[in-house]
């Protein structure tokens, strides 16, 4: 066997492993990137929501202005993002993992501040 041949042989095998078990021809597909941004903000409302929570319990309802301004921008934050993850849908040979994991906590998120909202009326 010559040098190159073996270096041939080499290729081959590199090409073979990295394409793994797609079939000839297909990319590895990404994830989507609106997506992605729908869940950073998903996580980021969440934490503002938990936040908000424990400031208000921590002064006993004395910050009713200051949490409820932030938690009006954070609930229209949630809106936008639940937005972006269904516009991530339309992306093109894309995964489409994070556009429902991001769907699915800003329905999460809705559903909280809805329910505070709720509570607060009766």
């Amino acid at each position: 066997m010559t040098r190159i041949e073996r270096d041939r042989n080499k290729a081959r095998a590199k090409e073979r492993k990295k394409r793994g078990s797609r079939k000839y021809g297909q990319a590895k597909l990404k994830a989507s990137r609106r997506g992605i941004t729908s869940l950073i903000l998903a996580v980021m409302t969440a934490a503002v929501l938990a936040g908000l929570v424990m400031i208000a319990y921590t002064t006993k309802g004395k910050a009713a202005s200051y949490v409820g301004g932030v938690g009006l921008t954070a609930f229209l934050c949630s809106v936008a993002g639940l937005v972006t993850a269904c516009k991530g849908f339309k992306e093109r040979d894309r995964r489409y993992f994070t556009c429902k994991l991001g769907i699915g906590l800003h329905l999460l998120v809705i559903a909280g501040y809805a329910a505070i909202f709720l509570r607060g009326l009766l």
